[in-house]
C-alpha cells in the first residue's frame, strides 16, 4: 500500500514538472516582428538604423509570454543606445510564443541646457544622443533652475529632481502634442512656439509664439489638451490681429477663451 502511494506521488511529481517544462518550452518567445511607423501612424518600411528582431530577442527571448512584462520590454528597448534614434511604442503578444513591437522615429522639439550642455529632448520626454536636425524651442527658461544631480542620459526619460519641474516638462509636451493634433508636424512646431514659462502662484502656463501673441492656460495639468486645441484654433483662424505681440488668449479652466490686447 505504501509502495503504492509513494509511485502515486512520484507519477504526480513528474507529470507536474512535465507539464511546467512544457509550459516554459512552448510558451517562451521564440519569435519577433517589428513594426515601424512615421509620427501619424502609418507604417514604414523597415529603417537601416532601425532595431532587428535580434535586438528584441536580446531582452525578450526565452521569457514565458505570460510572465513578460510590456513595460519593461520597452524600457529596455528605449534605453539601448545602438538604436536610440527610435522609439519604443508599444508590445503586443502575441499566442504562443511571439511578440510584436511597435516603434516610431524620436524627433527632437525641446531642448535646455544643463551645467552648459544642451539637452535635447523627443516628443515622449527622452533624452536625444545626437543634436536635433532642425530648429527645437529652447525650454531652459520654464523650470525652476535647479538642475542639481541632473543627469541626462541618452535614451533615458528627462527626470527632475523636483516634481513641480517634471509636471512642467509633461504640460510641455502634452502642448507640443496638441499642436501636432491640430495638422502640424512635429518638426514645425517650433516654427509656432516660441518659449514656455510657469506662474506657479496663479497656477498657470503662458506659450509665448513666434509672433508675440501669448496663450495663457489656467491649471495647466487639467484638461489640458482640449482646451489647448481650442486656444490654437482662435490663434490660427483669427487672423493677424489674434496673432499680434499685444495679443493675450486666455484658457479658463472651462476651456472658455477670453482674449485681450495689452
Amino acid at each position: 500500500m505504501k509502495n503504492k502511494k509513494l509511485l502515486i506521488s512520484i507519477s504526480v511529481c513528474l507529470a507536474l514538472v512535465v507539464v511546467v517544462v512544457l509550459f516554459n518550452v512552448i510558451f517562451a518567445v521564440r519569435t519577433t516582428r517589428l513594426v515601424f511607423h512615421n509620427e501619424d501612424g502609418n507604417p514604414l518600411a523597415t529603417p537601416s538604423d532601425g532595431p532587428s528582431a535580434n535586438d528584441v530577442m536580446k531582452y525578450a527571448g526565452g521569457a514565458n509570454i505570460f510572465t513578460l512584462s510590456e513595460s519593461e520590454l520597452l524600457k529596455q528597448l528605449n534605453a539601448d543606445s545602438t538604436f536610440s534614434q527610435w522609439h519604443a511604442l508599444d508590445v503586443v503578444k502575441s499566442f504562443p510564443n511571439a511578440v510584436e513591437v511597435h516603434l516610431v522615429r524620436r524627433i527632437a522639439v525641446c531642448h535646455l541646457m544643463v551645467n552648459g550642455q544642451t539637452v535635447y529632448i523627443d516628443t515622449f520626454g527622452y533624452v536625444m544622443s545626437e543634436q536635433a536636425q532642425t530648429t527645437t524651442i529652447d525650454i531652459t527658461n520654464a523650470f525652476s533652475g535647479n538642475f542639481n544631480g541632473l543627469v541626462p542620459q541618452a535614451g533615458q526619460r528627462l527626470q527632475f529632481s523636483s516634481a513641480s519641474d517634471n509636471t512642467r516638462l509633461q504640460c510641455i509636451l502634452e502642448t507640443v502634442s496638441a499642436v501636432w493634433q491640430l495638422k502640424y508636424a512635429y518638426s514645425d512646431v517650433p516654427q509656432l512656439i516660441s518659449a514656455f514659462s510657469f506662474d506657479s502662484t496663479a497656477d498657470s502656463m503662458t506659450i509665448t509664439t513666434q509672433h508675440g501673441a501669448k496663450i495663457v492656460v489656467a491649471q495647466p495639468t487639467y484638461h489640458l489638451s482640449v482646451r489647448l486645441i481650442k486656444a490654437f484654433s482662435v490663434y490660427q483662424n483669427g487672423g493677424l490681429d489674434m496673432q499680434s505681440p499685444d495679443t493675450v488668449i486666455q484658457v479658463t479652466v472651462k476651456g472658455d477663451i477670453v482674449t485681450e490686447k495689452k
